[in-house]
């Protein structure tokens, strides 16, 4: 019987690697023959339009997985690369053939760092005298950012312009977690370091509803400047409209595109076919999709400058760290302590790198992978290469650890920095075990050596030890920070203690340096490192065979707009808890994370 089994379970095996193979070359024939009946690439003419269609999430890395079925089940909005949409717009400002450009950020989902730096190319786009168009059935809050820097915007009329302000709602599991029987045992130091809230209550503290309000108050305060400036609206007009929102859209009679259209939202309201006919006059040319695809765009500028390589030996690295820090090797879209350390390593070990920039975009996590990594930072500015950090949408806790002993930190006003603080936590199972009969014993040869068990909750003496782990490893924190700022721990104590702050305020208080984007980080490294003609190289973890081909295959293909329902963001609270949870590998079970911060794409 037991051979039986055996060979059943090789020919299950067996059979499922073969349906596997099969569902893979499958979909390459698939992908193979699409592309062999495409038409020609289009390409841009002299006095041509390129056309900026952004459905999808506006990333820092790509997250590609190595799972075949994982992929072909993946239904989700396509990753668009915010620094291929920044890189594209400013060729094209710099393009003679191209005289214009046509906006269409419908279904965009990005941070606001994101669409601040997208939003400075399209500024720079226009500084050369080009205009831009942009035209949605209606726009989202994202949307509307981007749209507000284009010259004319028009909506349809069942649209509107969905501002709304910020809102930051998470779930709270702690009575819930207490009613069966779970204990989760809290260790942290900092008076606002609210990531351990969601499992200890079932409300916000005082403290975290403070720091949020100030936080989210400074980036709503950047936003509406900035729509109001490019729109030519009074200092205030957004928050004074959304305070009266419902009696504004009642003098409209409930219509959404004509209170956009009289309060100077948009330009106009247009039919489909009347907002096509627009961009098809505004590119000179006729079909659905005037103007030249910004992708086909970038590739035909690659193809054009494929034997242009460049002779110089000087080279400046870049390196980018996005999302939840965990230990030891982790693939692109989460930074792994040990892979991520070995990419800067392999930056400095390079005789033609002068200079390494770091691009962090993220809320932190294990402490020891922070430091892992923090460390390479480290030896890499002992080695005589300066290294400069480029903050994207959030760079706090763990990620402002790993950031702090850099020679020069650029972050923006929208960026979310600090949450300097420390925090430990182990869920026990005693009490739900105990109510089904189940429990642990045994014995020890040390009171420590049994103080955590899942089912025998944790001694007072390992509690002890936990915490004084937790501050000292709080107190290693201040020392960094103010080493690396140029200050004492007394003063950073100050403003630390878990709380969190906007790029701006970051700022005034010394966290960061200036503000500026990656460009901004690159063209300062290259002034540290004393060097003009230099080569800007990537530095990544080579992807799979597997993992290339399906990045290719969803680069290629068409997104479609993707927006969640009202289920599935109910669903994606509860998931983000469960994911942070399922994050916590710290070896010591030490973290160091911004749990209350806004998610990243």
């Amino acid at each position: 019987m037991k051979q039986f089994l055996l060979a059943l379970g090789k020919a299950f095996n067996i059979s499922r690697i073969i349906l596997l193979n099969v569902l893979f070359f499958g979909v390459l024939i698939i992908i193979v023959v699409a592309s062999s009946q495409q038409d020609e690439l289009e390409t841009i003419e002299d006095q041509g339009v390129v056309r900026l269609s952004l459905n999808g999430l506006i990333v820092e890395q790509e997250i590609v997985s190595d799972e075949i079925l994982a992929q072909l089940q993946d239904d989700g909005p396509q990753q668009i690369l915010l620094f291929d949409v920044i890189d594209t717009i400013d060729r094209a400002a710099e393009d003679d053939r191209v005289k214009g450009l046509i906006l269409l950020p419908s279904g965009m989902g990005a941070s606001f760092t994101s669409l601040d730096e997208i939003g400075q190319a399209l500024n720079r786009f226009k500084e050369t005298g080009k205009p831009i168009i942009s035209t949605s059935q209606s726009y989202s809050q994202s949307a509307y950012y981007l749209a507000s820097f284009a010259d004319e915007i028009y909506i349809g009329d069942m649209g509107g312009v969905d501002l709304m302000g910020l809102a930051s709602y998470r779930p709270y599991f702690g009575e819930f977690l207490q009613r069966y029987g779970i204990d989760v045992h809290v260790f942290k130091v900092g008076t606002y370091k609210s990531a351990v809230e969601p499992f200890m209550g079932g409300a916000m503290s005082a403290p975290a509803r403070e720091n949020a309000e100030q936080w989210m108050g400074d980036l709503w305060g950047n936003f509406t400047n900035v729509v109001e400036s490019n729109r030519h609206l009074e200092t205030g007009f957004i928050n004074t409209w959304l305070d009266h929102y419902p009696e504004t859209l009642s003098a409209h009679d409930g219509h959404f595109a004509s209170m956009a259209l009289e309060l100077g939202l948009v330009d106009g309201i247009k039919t489909r076919t009347e907002r096509l006919a627009r961009l098809a006059e505004f590119a000179d040319e006729e079909g659905d999709d005037p103007g030249v695809s910004w992708k086909n765009y970038r590739t035909q500028l690659q193809m054009e400058n494929l034997f242009d390589s460049s002779d110089s030996e000087q080279k400046i690295a870049v390196i980018v760290a996005s999302g939840e820090i965990v230990d030891g090797r982790q693939p692109p879209g989460m930074i792994g302590g040990d892979s991520t350390a070995e990419l800067i390593r392999r930056a400095r070990e390079d005789n033609e790198v002068d200079a390494l920039v770091l691009r962090v975009n993220s809320p932190g996590g294990s402490a020891n992978a922070s430091e892992v990594i923090r460390e390479q930072v480290v030896a890499t500015r002992e080695a005589g290469i300066p290294v400069v950090i480029s903050m994207g949408g959030l760079a706090a806790s763990g990620g402002y650890w790993i950031s702090t002993s850099a020679d020069y930190i650029f972050a923006n006003p929208q960026t979310i920095t600090g949450s300097i603080g420390v925090f430990g936590i182990i869920p026990t199972f005693d009490r739900l075990a105990a109510d089904y009969a189940i429990y642990s014993d045994g014995v020890a040869t040390t009171p420590m050596a049994g103080g955590f068990d899942p089912l025998n909750g944790i001694s007072e003496p390992m509690a002890r030890t936990i915490q004084l782990s937790i501050e000292n490893i709080y107190t290693q924190f201040l020392e960094i920070v103010a080493q690396g700022r140029n200050s004492t721990p007394e003063k950073i104590n100050e403003i630390a203690q878990g709380r969190v702050w906007s790029g701006a305020r970051a700022l005034e208080l010394g966290l960061v340096d200036e503000f500026g984007g990656l460009d901004d980080a690159i063209n300062h490294a290259a002034t540290l490192a004393e060097i003009e003609d230099y080569e800007t190289i990537l530095v990544t973890q080579p992807l799979t065979p597997t993992q290339q081909f399906f990045r290719d295959m969803k680069q290629n293909s068409s997104a479609e707009a993707y927006t969640m329902t009202t289920s599935e963001r109910l669903l994606n609270a509860f998931q983000q808890q469960l994911i942070q949870l399922n994050q916590l590998n710290d070896p010591r079970h030490v973290y160091l994370s911004c749990g209350g911060c806004p998610e990243q794409p």
